[in-house]
């Protein structure tokens, strides 16, 4: 994860939102679908969902 697009997407540029979504996207999916297999395309949408809501509130975006 590049801690530049995670800023940029902080400070609402939306090509960077969109590749940061995009980027992880199927780490979400591989998580959803081993937890709920049967939901895993509404849990994923619901997760990204989280992420981008919860995106402001990330302190340290450039910290690995």
């Amino acid at each position: 994860m590049d801690p530049e697009i995670v800023a940029a997407a902080q400070q609402g540029d939306a090509l960077a939102l969109d590749r940061l979504l995009d980027e992880l996207a199927p780490y979400v999916r591989r998580l959803c679908a081993r937890t709920a297999p049967a939901a895993a395309d509404d849990a994923t949408q619901e997760a990204l969902l989280a992420i981008f809501k919860g995106l402001p509130a990330l302190r340290a975006p450039r910290r690995s």
